[in-house]
């Protein structure tokens, strides 16, 4: 399905959105990936992807560090929308 979605992509280059819990299948298929909070409200971390990298285990790990959760993951803070500004 991964090979699918990819070749898809590179037929008809626009841009889309995926949808999954799976970090792997993440950065397997994306350049950005948004992180989303527990807490409705909250700004979404973003992590950009290296192409280049996506076969190396230590970036991976880093990724994996970030994206569950580590200490290297950013903090969320609210939107300006839901602090009603």
């Amino acid at each position: 399905m991964r090979n699918l979605l990819t070749e898809l992509i590179s037929w008809h280059p626009c841009t889309t959105v995926f949808v999954t819990h799976d970090f792997l299948e993440a950065i397997y298929l994306a350049d950005r990936v948004l992180l989303l909070a527990e807490k409705p409200c909250s700004t979404p971390t973003v992590v950009n992807i290296d192409p280049e990298r996506r076969g190396d285990p230590e970036y991976i790990r880093n990724l994996e560090n970030v994206m569950l959760g580590g200490d290297n993951r950013p903090t969320n803070t609210k939107s300006k929308i839901c602090q009603g500004e």
